[in-house]
């Protein structure tokens, strides 16, 4: 079964002409608390959806900033009626042995499940000061993949070194 999904508000249908493939756009009926929903992955273990997104502080929100730029986490068994989840995964994590993704936010990714674990993988950043510095002169950015797993499904763990 596919399953097409788009954070658009506003339903159409589209047809791609190359293979003949008429679309639906489903409008994302999950918008999390006092924060703006970006890039969207999904993963269906049993009769549950887990929805895996960026997001960002919207103007005004009473959100913590510490939630700004981080990945939520919410689910669902019909995808229409969501439950929000603790945040997944958040920028500069003091857990995190090494500050890997220290930049202003955290980017797409894609989650699997095998054996009970969850892997959520996503593209971190950081200014590639190794010393841990704010220098501005030659900031060198690097994008990394990386790495959470959660066996209850709600806490991860972030792997403590980029998978790159």
């Amino acid at each position: 079964m596919m399953l097409f999904c788009s954070c658009s508000r506003s339903p159409g249908i589209g047809n791609n002409e190359l293979t003949g493939i008429v679309s639906r756009e489903v409008p994302l009926n999950y918008q999390p608390e006092g924060m703006s929903l970006g890039d969207t992955w999904f993963l269906l273990i049993g009769d549950t959806t887990h929805v895996f997104y960026g997001q960002s502080l919207k103007p005004g929100s009473t959100r913590s900033r510490i939630d700004n730029g981080s990945i939520g986490h919410a689910v669902s068994k019909d995808l229409i009626h969501w439950r929000e989840l603790p945040v997944a995964v958040r920028c500069c994590d003091p857990k995190a042995k090494v500050p890997y993704d220290r930049g202003e936010a955290l980017f797409t990714g894609s989650a699997v499940e095998n054996n009970g674990i969850i892997y959520n993988f996503y593209c971190g950043n950081d200014d590639g000061n190794a010393d841990g510095s704010d220098r501005t002169d030659k900031p060198v950015w690097r994008q990394s993949i990386n790495l959470t797993t959660s066996t209850d499904g709600i806490n991860f763990v972030k792997y403590s070194e980029p998978t790159d």
